[in-house]
């Protein structure tokens, strides 16, 4: 236990700074020991301090070669930093898309001369068949007889040069080599990069948060003919109490939604080339 002296002895007060002194340094606590205790916490904060350099070191190096091996090589990554042109195998790694590419043949079932074009062919993704011909001169206008899409994206058909008046699409993941038929007559195409079938239809839930036990399904075009009958359809759904366990939903052939699809649920499908040479695959084409 410690006891404090008296401290009007002066002599007294002195003999025990003396003592303790002499206690502090026999058994290593008081300032020595805080000196020590310093020096070790200062030791154990470098040794965390290199360990952590190393760690980070390291987990940056892991880091950097697995972003490497996503987006293929140095060179593309050094590429995607300068914003420009990338291989069509780095495009695929970094988005999951294919550039999308058109080929036109001179024969049936893609057959003859041909002629690929791309999007660096096109004006802002548009390219019109007017003055433009196969690599021997023959002109594409009259001298297509089929043609193969590729990639991730999809093709709008459209009569006219110089105009859009869409018709059709054609759908690369549905769609490989498909013969060509004079009428309706395409002189433009648009070609995009991504597909609607790859993207969220926001007038149309695409799942059932109610799973109900049946869905009706009712297709049709984007005509005040058929605008009617979605009208009745529809009507006839809620007034026999099927809603009550069942889903109504409405698909719309058609090349983009039309001014019933916020009041109905409509899920647009963009119409097959095939279509136009019978009627009745509007249906098919949702």
């Amino acid at each position: 236990s410690l006891v404090l002296p008296v401290m009007s002895d002066k002599s007294v007060i002195a003999k025990w700074m003396q003592e303790q002194r002499r206690r502090n340094r026999k058994s290593g606590s008081g300032y020595g020991m805080l000196v020590k205790c310093a020096g070790f916490s200062i030791l154990g904060i470098l040794g965390l301090t290199i360990s952590a350099i190393v760690y980070l070191k390291r987990a940056h190096g892991s880091a950097q070669h697995a972003h490497k091996g996503a987006i293929g090589s140095p060179a593309a990554l050094q590429s995607v930093a300068k914003g420009s042109a990338i291989t069509s195998s780095a495009h695929e790694n970094l988005l999951g898309m294919v550039p999308t590419t058109l080929t036109f043949y001179t024969e049936q079932d893609c057959k003859g001369e041909s002629l690929k074009i791309s999007a660096s062919d096109t004006v802002n993704g548009v390219y019109d068949f007017c003055g433009k011909g196969y690599p021997s001169g023959k002109s594409l206008q009259g001298n297509i007889k089929s043609w193969k899409p590729e990639g991730s994206g999809e093709i709008e058909l459209h009569l006219n040069c110089g105009k859009n008046n869409y018709w059709a699409s054609l759908i690369p993941k549905v769609d490989e080599c498909t013969n060509y038929y004079d009428w309706p007559s395409t002189n433009r195409v648009v070609m995009k990069q991504t597909s609607y079938l790859s993207e969220k239809q926001p007038l149309y839930a695409s799942k059932d948060p109610e799973l109900k036990k049946y869905h009706i399904v009712w297709s049709g075009e984007s005509s005040r003919y058929m605008g009617y009958q979605t009208q009745a359809n529809y009507y006839g759904f809620e007034v026999s109490n099927n809603a009550r366990n069942g889903r109504w939903s409405r698909i719309l052939s058609c090349g983009q939604p039309d001014d019933l699809a916020n009041q109905f649920p409509t899920f647009h499908a963009k119409r097959h080339p095939y279509s136009r040479r019978y009627g009745p695959l509007n249906k098919a084409d949702g």
